[in-house]
């Protein structure tokens, strides 16, 4: 389809973006639009827009969207792909950084408001664990599960270190139940 001349863009400011030439013509936001060839002069980055975004005052760009996205968060680079907004590069590592960094900041912030916050936490747990019972056991199914995965994944000297402790354990708990009884026993009633 032939671009018509009386809306010819070419040469139009739209803030930092100078349309340079026709593109082509696609369905758009639901009818048939023109895309102009643009060229940011901020970062020289040349992008194809719809007519709309170059024209409509509420819908009007003034610079490209990786200028909009400003540098990634984390790693300082231009951010190429993804949302208008994003405001960290497609990279996993980077995702991987903020969601780390922003989960910290949150429970340091947690923790400053609370110092008892872990204190706190677990007793949550732990009363939920005590109402619901049905809760309780999923969790105790998922902690079997993960711990037979882990185990399962386990070296020989770690497997002989874990069942050592357990022994440990089984051996402490059952000193503590005699000197109990045997405690009782020799209690006056």
């Amino acid at each position: 389809m032939k671009n018509n001349q009386s809306t010819d863009l070419t040469g139009l400011q739209a803030g930092y973006i100078t349309v340079l030439s026709y593109s082509h013509t696609e369905m758009y936001a639901g009818s048939n639009t023109t895309f102009w060839y643009c060229l940011c002069e901020l970062c020289g980055n040349k992008e194809v827009y719809p007519r709309v975004r170059l024209t409509n005052k509420r819908k009007k760009i003034d610079r490209c969207d990786t200028c909009k996205r400003g540098p990634c968060a984390v790693c300082g680079k231009k951010i190429t792909t993804g949302k208008t907004m994003a405001f960290i590069c497609s990279s996993s590592k980077c995702k991987l950084k903020w969601k780390t960094f922003k989960n910290g900041l949150a429970i340091k912030e947690k923790v400053k408001e609370n110092p008892d916050f872990w204190k706190d936490a677990y007793q949550k747990e732990m009363q939920k664990r005590a109402e619901d019972p049905e809760y309780n056991q999923d969790f105790l199914s998922s902690a079997r599960t993960r711990q037979a995965k882990s185990i399962k994944n386990e070296s020989e000297e770690k497997r002989q270190v874990r069942l050592k402790k357990a022994r440990e354990r089984y051996h402490k708990k059952k000193a503590a139940l005699k000197a109990r009884i045997i405690a009782e026993q020799n209690t006056p009633r």
